[in-house]
This record gives structure tokens, sequence and C-alpha cells, in this order.
């Protein structure tokens, strides 16, 4: 019980997940779809037509000079010591590797070593737990975007776990 009440208020991977540039625009949030090309663009440029909706997509583009120049270019080549000695990402890294060690720790039936006698069937009724929530927060994801969804639904589905814990030890089965 301890193991999901951590890792359920731990949940902070929808939070990283940025809303896709797709949904943006079927949401007819065009401002946002800007915004995001403004910041992935070296040249905007008002032919584009990209406050109208429906407006018909530029054949060529062309930039009066090289879109990718030689620092940028060193800038933006990275390795996997990156995860570690940038702030940002060190956070990220180290958050998600906590997330991923308790979520590894409760599937593994660590925390709920008894609920059935044999531990392949605490393996599938973790997973279980969590399968309906993860198929609606992909519904939901297509209307609404997909952060609000998966962490009330992840939320949902750590509250019920406790919930399961809870009642079992209730009815003797712990």
């Amino acid at each position: 019980c301890l193991g999901t009440l951590v890792s359920t208020l731990t949940l902070c991977y929808p939070w990283l997940i940025p809303e896709s540039r797709r949904w943006h625009v079927n949401s007819h949030r065009v401002s946002r779809v800007n915004k995001l090309l403004q910041l992935c663009s070296t040249k905007q440029t008002p032919s584009l037509g990209l406050n109208k909706i429906g407006s018909p997509a530029p054949t060529s583009i062309i930039y009066d000079k090289s879109v990718i120049t030689e620092s940028s270019l060193r800038a933006q080549k990275g390795s996997i010591s990156c995860l570690v000695m940038e702030k940002q990402l060190r956070t990220i890294t180290l958050c998600l590797f906590a997330l991923w060690f308790i979520s590894t720790a409760c599937y593994r039936s660590t925390f709920f070593p008894t609920i059935l006698p044999h531990p392949t069937m605490n393996y599938v009724l973790m997973n279980a737990i969590e399968f309906f929530s993860f198929i609606l927060a992909l519904i939901l994801s297509y209307k609404i975007g997909r952060r609000p969804p998966l962490a009330v639904l992840i939320l949902v589905s750590g509250l019920s776990s406790i919930s399961l814990a809870i009642t079992l030890l209730g009815i003797g089965s712990l």
C-alpha cells in the first residue's frame, strides 16, 4: 500500500509530455502552433499564411542564409552525458528514474507480495489495474489533449490500487 501511495504521488511524467502540434491545429489553437513554429524556425514570413485555417501550404521556401550554421550544428550535438550534465535534463532524468524504480518494485510485487498466491498473477493484476485507464487516456487525448487526462487517470489508477489493497485487507485475504 505504501509503494502505490508513493508512486501515485510521484507520477510526474504526464506533465513532461508536450501537446502535439496536430492536437493544437485540430482544436483551432493556431496561435499556439504559431508560437511553436516561431520557436522552431529561423525566419517567419507573413506569406506562410499560418494565421488562416485552411490556407494552402507554401510550395517552396527560400532562405537567405543556411538554416543550420556550423556553430548551431555544434551546439545541437549531444551525448548521453547531457542527461546528467544539464540541470533541466538531470532533474527530468532523476524524476523518471525514481518513478521507474518505484513502478518496477510495485509491478514485481515487492510491495504487494501476497495479493494472490502466485507472483505471475500479482504481476498481471498490477498491469490490469492500469490497462483500462491508459486506453481511456488515449481516447481522451485526442479530444482534450494529453496531459490532463493522463494525470487524472493515472491518479485514479493508483488510488484504485490502494483501495484494492485496503479491501483485501478488510476481508482477510492478505
